[in-house]
């Protein structure tokens, strides 16, 4: 499938063709090298994110994991002989190991690997056995398999280290700012309005009480006062004064009630948003506590649900970004050709038809 051009290597005793296959050949083993290299930065960004709390969850491994991806798709096309593909999908999984080491994780790569090697020989097959090469649709036929091999390792090596946390680490911190939270937190709105001022999401604790106080007045009949009071200028400065005692001590009072749930002095300059969340998921820890023995060994059954999730969640979205990495694969492919490392020829070939 990939021929001669006009270029010539410099010995006289290889054909153009020998010429353009030794290329190709030499470029697909850089690229084992290079998949090596980003997947081990790949797999080890991925339990930075899991294992260090101020770790970023997902731009570093996505980028990472997709740079190793855009090299094996290219390589997957590259790679007509089999030794080459085995050791491609090697250097994939096999840097996890090395960050990851149990058993049963070896296990998943092993599927995963095995998952991968045959969707590269079945890129193969198509690029063989099409009459006018794609790329892109060669890679979209093929590499299904592999997506889903990746997600089986990535999900493993999720659990592995999941598995190593203590329990408490495995409840998720609650984000009313951004994302499902904010959405929550719009809809809970709804149902009672007070909370819709939480949707500035860098409103305080003193902001918050604040305004609960506003509508409070506004919605409360107001008090009766004495008329001498309300009539003279002395009365109606007392009053302002008790009304301004009053609400000090409302929100000393949540101050209090705040701290009581927390655990920790609240001073008031704290967001709203932020002191909820963390409110959330003490209770969250309160109510796993309570049904399960306290101690520092990991829950099994949270790990390997959360792993479950994230195959779920990891798989969908790759097969969905698959046709991303094959366009951007297939760029680094057109300049490949344009500098003349691999080109494409027309054949005359013999097929059987049924008559």
């Amino acid at each position: 499938m990939f021929g001669t051009n006009n270029k010539t290597d410099s010995n006289p005793s290889l054909s153009p063709n020998q010429v353009l296959r030794r290329r190709r050949e030499t470029v697909g083993l850089v690229l084992i090298p290079l998949i090596v290299l980003s997947a081990y930065c790949a797999w080890r960004s991925l339990a930075a994110a899991i294992l260090v709390p101020e770790a970023s969850p997902l731009l570093a491994p996505f980028l990472l994991f997709s740079l190793a991806i855009i090299f094996f798709i290219v390589g997957s096309v590259l790679w007509s002989e089999a030794l080459f593909a085995l050791l491609g999908t090697l250097a994939l999984f096999l840097p996890s190991i090395a960050i990851a080491p149990k058993p049963w994780h070896l296990l998943f790569l092993f599927l995963g690997s095995v998952l991968s090697f045959f969707a590269t020989r079945h890129v193969q097959r198509e690029v063989r056995e099409r009459i006018f090469f794609s790329f892109m649709r060669s890679s979209l036929l093929g590499l299904p398999l592999f997506i889903l091999g990746l997600s089986l390792a990535i999900a493993s090596q999720y659990f592995v280290h999941l598995h190593s946390l203590p329990w408490e680490r495995l409840v998720p911190n609650f984000d009313f700012g951004q994302g499902i939270g904010a959405w929550s937190l719009r809809m809970a709105g709804h149902l009672y309005s007070p909370l819709k001022s939480l949707e500035d999401s860098n409103r305080s604790v003193d902001d918050f009480f604040m305004s609960l106080n506003t509508r409070e007045r506004e919605t409360a009949p107001a008090p009766s006062a004495p008329s001498s009071l309300e009539n003279s200028t002395e009365g109606r400065e007392l009053l302002a004064n008790l009304s301004a005692s009053a609400q000090s001590l409302q929100l000393l009072e949540f101050h209090s009630k705040l701290s009581e749930l927390l655990g920790r002095p609240v001073k008031g300059d704290e967001k709203m948003s932020a002191v909820l969340a963390e409110i959330l998921r003490k209770k969250t820890l309160s109510v796993v506590s309570s049904s399960i023995t306290v101690s520092s060994q990991p829950v099994p059954v949270i790990p390997f649900v959360l792993a479950g999730l994230l195959f779920l969640t990891v798989y969908p979205a790759g097969s969905f970004l698959l046709i991303v990495w094959v366009a951007l694969a297939a760029i680094i492919f057109s300049l490949l050709r344009i500098f003349h490392i691999v080109a494409l020829e027309k054949r005359t070939v013999d097929q059987e038809w049924l008559v």
